[in-house]
């Protein structure tokens, strides 16, 4: 992926390599069910929208974070690494933390809080990323670091869990994902999709989302949107105890991990008119974050939601999430979502003159 998008791409400084459709198709995929899950948020008064939210966060986030992992297996940390890492998430981070913040002031009058160490909205994830690329180097040390993800989950729990600042109750609940994605090797991924390409594999895939979100309708509110969100698994401070936290917790990542390996299965893997848009998922990230705050809030002022007026929301979801993966979106937006690298002057007033001379001599 090109420098716009380093949040995905394997870290500079390695040979080019085609470009995996099955990744850029799940990628893109499941961008869309991110803007289709942020507009369902804001929905109220139907019981098809809150099932299918409660279903889509089931999983897009856990395998968009498991494939993020994938896709980092060759950083290390080098000192060109390093700078993609600032250039391709920090800074967008900082751009649009503060167009997220400066927007609810700016349309509908709040109060201005530009707080960079509160995530605003979907800012968390850049955030996250930022932070799991510099635990590269540790994992890799350990012994058995999936498990250790687990336990570092476990412990965030307990004497009423890890706050949100800076989004660490998220950072560190996702991080099993991001480290299995870590420590998959391309040997294994071929053999998943040799697997997920049997007819029967694909069926009982099939069976089972549907299934899955047929019973999140069937049972409305005992199924509560915030065990999925990673960041607090209960609704009502104190109405569970440390333990039952992290008994919820292992059911709820079981969960989410089996509805993670279904949608993988059922992932096409053939090239498709939106493949390309797999190297541009941040640049859509990113854009809807930053627009669809209008939207949301008409959507949230609308109580009459019948059925055919959910599906047609989540269908303008579909097509707006890409439509902003589009060509001409990409090129019209590349100087916001990747200001360093459109730039010269801002390389170098954030980078060290002969930091850049380094990495030109390369």
């Amino acid at each position: 992926m090109t420098s716009k998008n380093t949040v995905e791409t394997t870290p500079a400084g390695t040979a080019s390599k085609p470009r995996d459709a099955y990744l850029d198709n799940a990628k893109v995929i499941l961008i869309v069910f991110v803007v289709v899950g942020h507009l369902l948020a804001v929905v109220s008064g139907s019981g098809l929208s809150s099932a299918a939210y409660k279903w889509i966060y089931a999983f897009h986030m856990p395998a968009f974070v498991v494939i993020t992992g994938y896709l980092s297996r060759s950083y290390e940390g080098s000192p060109r690494q390093l700078r993609m890492l600032v250039s391709g998430v920090l800074v967008p981070y900082l751009v649009f933390q503060v167009i997220v913040r400066i927007e609810p002031w700016l349309f509908f009058g709040e109060p201005l809080n530009i707080n960079i160490f509160v995530p605003a909205w979907s800012n968390w994830y850049l955030l996250a990323v930022f932070a799991w690329r510099l635990l590269i180097p540790v994992l890799r040390r350990l012994r058995f670091p999936v498990a250790a993800s687990l336990i570092v989950v476990m412990l965030s729990l307990l004497d009423g869990g890890v706050n949100q600042s800076l989004s660490s109750a998220r950072i560190l609940s996702y991080l099993p994902f991001f480290v299995f994605g870590l420590m998959l090797t391309p040997a294994r991924l071929e053999k998943f999709k040799s697997f997920a390409r049997r007819l029967i594999v694909r069926a009982v895939a099939l069976t089972y989302v549907v299934g899955v979100g047929i019973g999140m309708y069937l049972a409305g509110d005992r199924v509560r949107p915030s065990w999925f969100a990673m960041s607090v698994l209960s609704d009502v401070p104190g109405d569970l105890s440390s333990l039952q936290q992290i008994g919820l917790r292992v059911c709820v990542l079981a969960f989410v991990s089996s509805m993670l390996v279904a949608v993988m299965v059922l992932v096409p893997q053939r090239r498709l008119f939106f493949s390309f848009m797999g190297a541009a998922t941040l640049t859509m990230y990113l854009l809807q974050e930053a627009t669809l705050l209008i939207p949301r809030h008409f959507i949230s002022q609308w109580t009459d939601w019948s059925a055919p007026a959910v599906l047609m929301l989540i269908l303008a979801g579909a097509g707006y999430a890409l439509l902003l993966g589009s060509r001409p979106v990409q090129f019209l937006t590349k100087w916001i979502v990747d200001p360093v690298g459109t730039f010269r002057w801002l390389q170098r007033l954030v980078y060290r003159q002969e930091a850049q001379t380094v990495d030109s001599a390369r």
